[in-house]
């Protein structure tokens, strides 16, 4: 029974390895990134409220166009009433309404002819509706520039570890001559321990870097909700050549758009108030007195029935000043849209000349590295034959370093000017 419980335990832990091992993220694309946060960011999730809230409003426009039936009653007491008498016997007269009148009624009204308010309005609730959805795709776009900056951040830390790997190496070997050096007797002890100085230096780095770097894997774990690996593979959009711009495709131009129906549809609502209207209405009920007859003083049931029109023929410019405005702020939407694609446009001159500059860096960048390594590579020889010491060798790895290391600076910071450009305008 023991042994079985042994397993079972072994079987479980087996298993719930293998489940956090399969949880752990290896390879994570930009796109997918924004995917993930977009899904998960709380005002995302608003979408489906935003229809279906624009559905409750249709129905409910639905709702006051059909048929409306009230039950109503009143009651009243007056402190005067109609009390006529006659006594001409040729025309005897006798009516006396009571101070008390009570009425229970039915009420039934529908408007047959609404000049278009209907239609107006639900195509007033399906622009407004769209144009809020659009936000949402504004928001949306927005997110990205927070994962944009901590996959940046995360090569460019990466980028730094791989130059010290490349260091400690170089190191590694000429410690290893110097060892022999030193055992001997050709080369002193502190030529040795110089390199084993600097060594910890760049190994006194390397671990800060190692530290920044897992923390920006854990800033962009919270942020995404995953389990990344410490070795996660962070990988970009295709941005093709450095000369290349991008359409604009922002979602705000969609939203400007979508603005400026959202306003005309105002103006179609109010054309309809101006319009012809007809409306049809019942009444059916008893009352004390009989409300009709007014020789009966007795309670009587009544029935009316009629039809209702009206044309507002003049509103003293109101409509038109009203649908004025209304275009007045179409344009200026439009003008915003403009402005906003003009700005986006402003800076491809911009870009192009940083592009060419960093380029242009990268080549001097990568020169100057060829020959500190040449000089590296021959100061290496001359430290093992014991022409120069180590004070020098280090004085000499650390002006190579510091050439490869603003090598990849410019690297990170070209990938950083381009991702930074396609993303403003949409590119992906």
């Amino acid at each position: 029974m023991i042994l079985r419980k042994y397993y079972c335990f072994l079987l479980l832990l087996t298993t719930g390895l293998v489940n956090a091992q399969e949880a752990t993220v290896t390879t994570l694309s930009l796109t997918e990134a924004y995917d993930i946060l977009e899904e998960r960011y709380p005002l995302l999730r608003n979408g489906a409220l935003l229809e279906q809230i624009a559905q409750n409003q249709s129905a409910q426009i639905d709702a006051e166009s059909k048929p409306a039936i009230s039950l109503k009653a009143d009651g009243r007491l007056q402190s005067e009433t109609i009390n006529l008498e006659s006594d001409n016997p040729m025309f005897p007269l006798n009516i006396s309404r009571p101070l008390v009148s009570v009425q229970t009624y039915l009420e039934a009204s529908y408007l047959l002819l609404d000049g278009g308010l209907k239609e107006a309005r639900q195509n007033l609730v399906a622009a407004q509706v769209k144009t809020e959805l659009q936000q949402q795709e504004v928001d949306r776009f927005q997110l990205r520039e927070r994962v944009n900056q901590l996959f940046l951040v995360i090569s460019a830390l990466r980028e730094q570890e791989v130059l010290f790997d490349l260091s400690l190496k170089d190191l590694a070997a000429r410690q290893e001559q110097v060892q022999a050096g030193v055992e001997y007797g050709v080369l002193l002890q502190t030529e040795l321990t110089q390199l084993l100085v600097k060594e910890q230096e760049i190994l006194a780095q390397q671990d800060n870097l190692i530290y920044q770097t897992t923390g920006a894997i854990q800033s962009l774990e919270q942020l995404l909700d995953l389990q990344l690996s410490p070795t996660v593979t962070l990988t970009y959009p295709p941005m093709g050549s450095t000369d290349i711009l991008p359409v604009i495709q922002r979602p705000e131009q969609q939203l400007f758009q979508l603005k400026q129906e959202a306003v005309l549809a105002q103006a179609q609502l109010v054309d309809s108030e101006r319009k012809p209207k007809l409306q049809v209405f019942a009444q059916a009920g008893v009352g004390y007195p009989n409300p009709l007859n007014l020789l009966d003083g007795n309670v009587a049931p009544y029935g009316i029935i009629g039809a209702g029109f009206s044309w507002k023929l003049v509103d003293w410019d109101k409509t038109r000043l009203q649908k004025e405005t209304l275009q007045l702020q179409a344009t200026q939407l439009q003008n915003a849209r403009e402005t906003f694609e003009f700005n986006l446009s402003q800076g491809e001159a911009r870009y192009l000349t940083e592009i060419d500059r960093i380029n242009a860096q990268i080549i001097r960048d990568e020169k100057i590295a060829t020959l500190q390594a040449e000089i590296l590579e021959q100061m290496a020889v001359q430290l093992d034959e014991g022409v120069i010491t180590s004070a020098d060798y280090v004085n000499q790895l650390n002006a190579e370093l510091r050439a490869r290391q603003n090598k990849a600076v410019h690297e990170v910071q070209l990938l950083q000017t381009q991702l930074n450009f396609w993303s403003n305008r949409g590119g992906f």
